[in-house]
């Protein structure tokens, strides 16, 4: 069976280079808020995940103006 109409399904984890580019925050940054424990990561080996959850957590916290 050929399934032609599979859905994207976007990743509930990513390693550092694509959460990087998700971000849009140069490394040094990224790391400097990991380090300081602002930015949450499971580290897998030697591999570290990000949630993309708690990454869009961290950057809602880092809201300027507007608000309510």
């Amino acid at each position: 069976m050929i399934m032609t109409d599979v859905a994207y399904i976007e990743p509930e984890w990513m390693t550092t280079e694509p959460a990087l580019r998700y971000t849009g925050m140069n490394r040094s940054t990224f790391y400097k808020y990991r380090a300081d424990g602002e930015i949450k990561y499971a580290k897998l080996g030697s591999r570290s995940y990000y949630s993309v959850r708690d990454l869009d957590a961290f950057m809602r916290s880092k809201l300027v103006g507007g608000g309510e």
